[in-house]
């Protein structure tokens, strides 16, 4: 998949639900505005994690879905 241009860059969040058993996807809240965003485990993955769960803390960047679904994290870093 081709990534889209950043909208919104360094962004900070709380995991809202994260469905390891569905091929690894869930939805993060976004602090500022509370935008629903979508986390992909390809994107997990590229970051080097390997999973997680509700509640957890991360910051990301924010691309628009290049077919015009959720706005989608990238760049995904745990915070501790």
């Amino acid at each position: 998949m081709t990534e889209s241009a950043v909208i919104k860059a360094r962004e900070t969040g709380t995991v809202v639900a994260y469905h390891l058993d569905r091929g690894g996807h869930g939805v993060v809240r976004a602090d500022g505005d509370g935008a629903r965003v979508f986390v992909g485990g390809t994107q997990l993955a590229r970051s080097g994690i390997k999973r997680l769960a509700a509640g957890d803390r991360i910051s990301f960047d924010i691309v628009k879905d290049q077919f015009g679904g959720d706005d989608r994290a990238v760049n995904v870093r745990v915070l501790y």
